[in-house]
């Protein structure tokens, strides 16, 4: 098992019902645990938003969530640090 690292998702989103439903579905898939997530609607567009999640977990589940985000239909962009 890798030691648990802190990672930081910052996830632009197409702006409507559900999605961070989907985004939050994403990280219990893998019991990831979300110490902090926040939705900012405040962008250029208002068709987006942008989701910050840190999350804390080894990082071979760190990757699998990426992964998952990933493949969202509604995930535009994926930065994590």
């Amino acid at each position: 098992m890798s030691p648990l690292q802190r990672t930081t998702f910052r996830i632009l989103v197409a702006n409507h019902y559900g999605v961070l439903t989907k985004v939050a579905a994403a990280f219990a898939r893998r019991a990831c645990n979300i110490i902090f997530l926040e939705v900012h609607a405040l962008t250029d567009d208002p068709s987006r938003s942008v989701i910050t999640a840190v999350a804390e977990d080894g990082k071979d589940t760190i990757r699998q969530v990426y992964n998952q985000l990933f493949k969202l239909e509604d995930v535009i962009e994926l930065n994590i640090d």
